[in-house]
Order: structure tokens, then sequence, then C-alpha cells
């Protein structure tokens, strides 16, 4: 009787440890295919026209994190804009896939006298923009954005002699206004990171 006893806990002991093994098993293949799944994710070729929230972009100023990215589509042209944070510097840049040898990197600026629409040239810090392009467009964000909301919005993108750049964007009656260059895609570094913060 006792052996009996014995082997039944013993059988049931071994039915229990094969149960634990098989759950172990099946929990290591779910992570590791998520695994899988995340370095395949991470090691996918990307450019900074696919830029994600949690990616690197080094700049002369130093390293920057995209924070957020606002992807544009007005008909059949679109383009995406950045947010990046260095410690407490906040910079955007502007991409657009038909400029594949340059993008636009700036700041948002204040004060500009803006009511209703804005003028086809613009005085800022004694340089003169003038409009070059105005639309309206669709935008889809991801991240932290600065508080852009997914929805339509109106652009207007101004060009000074050079390299320098400005940019306006309004969504129902509140404008952002930005300023900055437009730099050769080469003077910047774009390292893929993973995925969304």
């Amino acid at each position: 009787m006792e052996y009996l006893l014995l082997a039944g806990l013993l059988a049931s002991g071994l039915g229990s440890l094969a149960l634990y093994a098989r759950r172990r098993k099946r929990q290591r293949q779910q992570h590791d295919s998520a695994e899988q799944a995340r370095a395949d994710v991470l090691s996918e070729p990307r450019d900074v026209d696919q830029a994600r929230p949690g990616d690197v972009v080094v700049l002369d100023e130093g390293d920057s994190l995209v924070q957020g990215v606002v992807r544009f589509g007005e008909g059949a042209r679109s383009w995406i804009e950045c947010r990046l944070l260095d410690v407490s510097v906040e910079r955007w840049i502007v991409v657009r896939p038909d400029d594949s040898s340059g993008l636009v990197v700036g700041e948002r600026i204040d004060g500009l006298p803006l009511r209703g629409e804005p003028p086809e040239a613009i005085d800022h810090d004694g340089r003169i923009y003038q409009l070059e392009r105005y639309g309206e467009a669709r935008i889809e964000v991801e991240g932290d954005a600065g508080g852009y909301a997914v929805g339509e919005l109106e652009f207007w993108d101004y060009r000074c002699t050079g390299s320098e750049r400005l940019w306006i964007r309004r969504s129902g009656n509140a404008f952002r206004s930005f300023a900055g260059r437009r730099d050769p895609r080469h003077m910047i570094e774009f390292i893929p990171g993973g995925g969304a913060l």
C-alpha cells in the first residue's frame, strides 16, 4: 500500500514537473519570437525619411532624440517634420522625399506678427523671407510632437537667400512658426532606435 501511495505521489510529481517544463518551453518560445520580431524591426534599414520616436539624429550641435514625428500629406506629396530634443533644447527637422540631398533644421520662434493669412514676405531677424509654397495638408502624429494633433492644417514655407528657411503651420486659429536652415543630408547622422518611447 505504501508503495502504491509512493508511486502515485511520484507519478503526480513527475506529471507536474513535465507540465511545468512544457509551460516554460512555450514561454521561452514566445519570448524568443518577440525578441526576434524586435530584432527584425531594429535591423531593418531605415533613413531619416522613415524616422520614428526613439531614433537619434546627430547634428553639429550634438545628439538629439526624436520625440515625435508629424507626417504631412498634400495630394501626392508627403513629408515629415520631427521634433528633436537634446537635453532641454528643442529642434525640428523637415524631411522631404523630393529633396534627397538636403533637409531643414530649425527651432520654434515667437513674435512673428501673424493675423489672418501670413503675408507673401516676412521680415525676421533682419532677413526678408519670400513665400515659396502654401497649402493644406492632412497630418498624422506619432509620439510627442509638441502639441500637434491628427487632422488638417495649413502651411506656409518661406525661403531667404542662401540656406535660410522659415515655416509656419496653422491649425484652427493657432500658429506655430519656425526658422532654420537647409543643410546637406550628409551633414547629419541618423541612428535608428528601438521605436516608440
